[in-house]
Protein backbone atom coordinates (compact mmCIF):
# COMPACT_ATOMS: atom_id res chain seq x y z
CA UNK A 1 0.00 0.00 0.00
CA UNK A 2 1.76 3.40 -1.11
CA UNK A 3 0.76 6.10 1.60
CA UNK A 4 1.24 9.51 0.02
CA UNK A 5 1.11 12.76 2.24
CA UNK A 6 -1.28 14.97 0.81
CA UNK A 7 -0.34 19.02 2.12
CA UNK A 8 -3.31 20.49 4.44
CA UNK A 9 -5.99 22.45 2.63
CA UNK A 10 -8.68 24.65 3.98
CA UNK A 11 -12.34 22.67 4.36
CA UNK A 12 -13.40 24.97 2.07
CA UNK A 13 -10.64 23.74 -0.86
CA UNK A 14 -11.75 20.25 -0.54
CA UNK A 15 -11.31 18.47 -3.67
CA UNK A 16 -12.37 14.95 -4.70
CA UNK A 17 -9.29 12.80 -5.37
CA UNK A 18 -10.83 10.81 -7.38
CA UNK A 19 -12.34 12.98 -10.49
CA UNK A 20 -11.17 16.29 -8.99
CA UNK A 21 -14.36 18.31 -8.58
CA UNK A 22 -14.68 21.00 -5.40
CA UNK A 23 -18.68 20.27 -6.10
CA UNK A 24 -19.40 18.78 -2.46
CA UNK A 25 -21.40 18.78 1.05
CA UNK A 26 -20.32 18.18 4.55
CA UNK A 27 -21.85 14.84 5.03
CA UNK A 28 -20.59 15.18 8.87
CA UNK A 29 -17.18 15.49 11.03
CA UNK A 30 -14.84 12.67 13.11
CA UNK A 31 -11.97 12.34 14.67
CA UNK A 32 -10.92 16.43 13.60
CA UNK A 33 -12.03 15.33 10.00
CA UNK A 34 -14.77 16.55 7.85
CA UNK A 35 -16.54 14.07 5.49
CA UNK A 36 -17.39 15.79 2.13
CA UNK A 37 -19.80 13.66 -0.43
CA UNK A 38 -18.71 14.46 -4.17
CA UNK A 39 -21.42 16.17 -6.17
CA UNK A 40 -20.58 13.85 -9.33
CA UNK A 41 -18.66 10.48 -8.96
CA UNK A 42 -19.97 10.08 -4.91
CA UNK A 43 -16.89 9.39 -3.47
CA UNK A 44 -17.26 10.23 0.34
CA UNK A 45 -13.89 11.58 1.37
CA UNK A 46 -12.42 12.83 4.73
CA UNK A 47 -10.66 16.30 4.54
CA UNK A 48 -7.49 16.99 5.06
CA UNK A 49 -6.43 13.75 3.35
CA UNK A 50 -3.53 12.91 5.18
CA UNK A 51 -3.10 10.47 7.54
CA UNK A 52 -0.89 10.82 11.39
CA UNK A 53 2.56 9.99 11.31
CA UNK A 54 3.35 6.05 10.81
CA UNK A 55 -0.14 5.74 11.07
CA UNK A 56 -0.24 2.08 10.25
CA UNK A 57 2.80 1.25 11.62
CA UNK A 58 1.42 1.74 15.10
CA UNK A 59 -2.00 -0.01 14.13
CA UNK A 60 0.17 -3.26 13.34
CA UNK A 61 2.13 -2.95 15.93
CA UNK A 62 -0.43 -2.33 18.74
CA UNK A 63 -2.60 -5.41 16.95
CA UNK A 64 0.33 -7.51 17.34
CA UNK A 65 1.05 -6.78 21.07
CA UNK A 66 -2.49 -7.59 22.09
CA UNK A 67 -3.58 -10.46 20.08
CA UNK A 68 0.20 -11.88 19.90
CA UNK A 69 -1.27 -15.38 20.26
CA UNK A 70 -3.77 -15.29 18.75
CA UNK A 71 -2.61 -13.80 15.88
CA UNK A 72 0.36 -16.42 15.77
CA UNK A 73 -2.28 -18.81 16.10
CA UNK A 74 -4.24 -17.69 12.82
CA UNK A 75 -1.07 -17.64 10.89
CA UNK A 76 0.12 -21.23 12.08
CA UNK A 77 -3.09 -22.40 11.33
CA UNK A 78 -3.15 -20.48 7.73
CA UNK A 79 0.50 -21.97 7.20
CA UNK A 80 -0.64 -25.59 7.65
CA UNK A 81 -3.65 -25.31 5.15
CA UNK A 82 -6.72 -23.49 6.83
CA UNK A 83 -6.25 -20.89 4.47
CA UNK A 84 -10.39 -21.55 2.78
CA UNK A 85 -11.72 -21.28 5.96
CA UNK A 86 -9.90 -17.68 7.18
CA UNK A 87 -10.01 -16.43 3.27
CA UNK A 88 -12.59 -13.69 2.18
CA UNK A 89 -15.35 -14.12 -0.90
CA UNK A 90 -13.27 -11.88 -2.86
CA UNK A 91 -9.84 -13.62 -2.03
CA UNK A 92 -11.82 -17.11 -3.93
CA UNK A 93 -13.13 -14.73 -6.60
CA UNK A 94 -9.80 -13.47 -7.63
CA UNK A 95 -8.02 -16.91 -7.85
CA UNK A 96 -10.74 -17.73 -10.07
CA UNK A 97 -10.01 -14.72 -12.24
CA UNK A 98 -6.14 -15.49 -12.03
CA UNK A 99 -6.77 -18.89 -13.02
CA UNK A 100 -8.39 -18.27 -16.06
CA UNK A 101 -5.63 -15.01 -17.03
CA UNK A 102 -2.74 -15.62 -15.75
CA UNK A 103 -0.54 -19.30 -16.48
CA UNK A 104 0.20 -21.49 -13.80
CA UNK A 105 3.53 -20.59 -11.55
CA UNK A 106 3.48 -17.26 -12.70
CA UNK A 107 4.50 -14.65 -10.15
CA UNK A 108 1.55 -12.28 -8.30
CA UNK A 109 1.89 -9.47 -6.49
CA UNK A 110 -0.21 -8.94 -3.36
CA UNK A 111 -0.40 -4.85 -2.37
CA UNK A 112 -0.96 -4.58 1.24
CA UNK A 113 -0.70 -8.30 2.22
CA UNK A 114 -1.56 -7.63 5.63
CA UNK A 115 -1.41 -10.98 7.53
CA UNK A 116 -0.03 -12.88 4.34
CA UNK A 117 -3.37 -15.35 3.57
CA UNK A 118 -3.98 -14.34 -0.17
CA UNK A 119 -0.39 -15.09 -0.57
CA UNK A 120 -0.95 -18.65 0.75
CA UNK A 121 -4.08 -19.08 -1.54
CA UNK A 122 -2.00 -17.97 -4.45
CA UNK A 123 0.59 -21.25 -3.27
CA UNK A 124 -2.21 -23.02 -2.95
CA UNK A 125 -3.57 -22.62 -6.33
CA UNK A 126 -0.25 -23.01 -7.62
CA UNK A 127 0.97 -19.07 -8.31
CA UNK A 128 4.51 -17.63 -7.54
CA UNK A 129 3.10 -15.19 -4.62
CA UNK A 130 5.21 -12.21 -3.41
CA UNK A 131 4.04 -9.11 -1.21
CA UNK A 132 4.32 -5.99 0.38
CA UNK A 133 3.05 -3.75 2.66
CA UNK A 134 3.71 -0.46 4.54
CA UNK A 135 3.84 -1.76 8.12
CA UNK A 136 7.07 -3.20 8.71
CA UNK A 137 5.73 -5.84 11.67
CA UNK A 138 4.06 -7.85 9.31
CA UNK A 139 6.60 -8.09 6.55
CA UNK A 140 8.93 -9.12 9.12
CA UNK A 141 6.21 -11.81 10.46
CA UNK A 142 5.94 -13.25 7.05
CA UNK A 143 9.52 -13.08 5.69
CA UNK A 144 10.18 -15.19 9.06
CA UNK A 145 7.27 -17.20 7.55
CA UNK A 146 9.41 -17.90 4.35
CA UNK A 147 7.04 -15.76 1.97
CA UNK A 148 8.78 -13.04 -0.36
CA UNK A 149 7.69 -9.91 1.01
CA UNK A 150 9.23 -6.73 1.18
CA UNK A 151 8.32 -3.21 3.08
CA UNK A 152 7.00 -0.44 1.05
CA UNK A 153 5.27 0.64 -1.80
CA UNK A 154 4.89 -0.68 -5.67
CA UNK A 155 7.06 1.90 -6.66
CA UNK A 156 9.92 0.40 -4.04
CA UNK A 157 9.47 -3.43 -5.92
CA UNK A 158 12.91 -5.32 -5.63
CA UNK A 159 14.94 -4.86 -8.91
CA UNK A 160 16.26 -8.44 -9.21
CA UNK A 161 12.53 -9.92 -8.54
CA UNK A 162 10.75 -11.14 -11.87
CA UNK A 163 7.43 -8.37 -12.97
CA UNK A 164 4.49 -9.76 -12.08
CA UNK A 165 1.91 -10.66 -14.20
CA UNK A 166 -0.84 -9.45 -11.76
CA UNK A 167 -1.39 -7.16 -9.39
CA UNK A 168 -4.02 -7.38 -6.79
CA UNK A 169 -4.99 -4.44 -4.08
CA UNK A 170 -7.55 -5.98 -1.81
CA UNK A 171 -9.40 -3.73 0.47
CA UNK A 172 -6.62 -0.82 0.23
CA UNK A 173 -8.24 2.02 -1.57
CA UNK A 174 -10.71 2.90 0.79
CA UNK A 175 -7.22 3.91 3.44
CA UNK A 176 -5.15 6.49 0.47
CA UNK A 177 -5.23 9.98 -0.19
CA UNK A 178 -4.03 9.61 -3.38
CA UNK A 179 -5.98 6.58 -5.14
CA UNK A 180 -5.70 8.23 -8.83
CA UNK A 181 -1.73 8.14 -8.76
CA UNK A 182 -1.27 5.07 -6.67
CA UNK A 183 -3.14 2.82 -9.46
CA UNK A 184 -0.78 5.55 -11.79
CA UNK A 185 1.93 3.67 -10.18
CA UNK A 186 0.84 0.27 -10.14
CA UNK A 187 0.34 1.25 -14.32
CA UNK A 188 3.46 2.94 -14.53
CA UNK A 189 5.39 0.16 -12.94
CA UNK A 190 3.95 -2.95 -14.24
CA UNK A 191 2.72 -1.86 -17.67
CA UNK A 192 1.23 -5.34 -18.99
CA UNK A 193 0.41 -6.77 -15.54
CA UNK A 194 -3.52 -7.53 -14.58
CA UNK A 195 -4.96 -5.53 -11.79
CA UNK A 196 -7.59 -6.83 -9.21
CA UNK A 197 -8.75 -4.83 -6.82
CA UNK A 198 -11.33 -4.64 -3.99
CA UNK A 199 -12.80 -2.09 -1.78
CA UNK A 200 -15.94 -2.39 1.11
CA UNK A 201 -18.99 -2.40 -0.81
CA UNK A 202 -21.26 0.77 -0.89
CA UNK A 203 -24.54 -1.68 -0.46
CA UNK A 204 -23.81 -3.25 2.53
CA UNK A 205 -26.37 -2.06 4.98
CA UNK A 206 -24.32 -0.34 7.29
CA UNK A 207 -23.21 1.74 4.34
CA UNK A 208 -26.43 1.99 2.55
CA UNK A 209 -28.57 3.36 5.90
CA UNK A 210 -25.14 5.76 6.69
CA UNK A 211 -24.75 3.69 10.10
CA UNK A 212 -20.86 3.65 9.07
CA UNK A 213 -18.47 0.87 11.22
CA UNK A 214 -15.91 2.36 13.42
CA UNK A 215 -13.34 1.24 11.02
CA UNK A 216 -14.99 3.32 8.08
CA UNK A 217 -14.14 6.44 9.84
CA UNK A 218 -10.92 8.38 9.35
CA UNK A 219 -7.74 8.51 9.84
CA UNK A 220 -8.18 4.39 9.10
CA UNK A 221 -10.91 5.04 5.99
CA UNK A 222 -10.06 8.39 4.56
CA UNK A 223 -12.66 7.40 0.91
CA UNK A 224 -15.43 5.82 1.05
CA UNK A 225 -16.24 4.34 -2.42
CA UNK A 226 -19.17 4.71 -4.95
CA UNK A 227 -20.00 2.09 -8.08
CA UNK A 228 -19.83 5.28 -9.79
CA UNK A 229 -16.84 6.29 -8.75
Amino acid sequence: MSVRHVKIGAAQNAKCPVCGTKENRVLEKANGYTIHLCAVCGLQYAWPLELPDEFYEKVWSCELLKNEADYGERIKRLRQGEILRFSHPYHRKAIQILQRLCPRESTILDVGCGDGRFMMLLEKAGFKPVGCDVASEPVHLLQRLGLRVYCGSVTDYPAGWEAPVAVTVFEVLEHLPDPVGFLGDIRKQFPKAVLIASVPSPLRPAARFSRHEPFDYPPHHLLRWSLHA
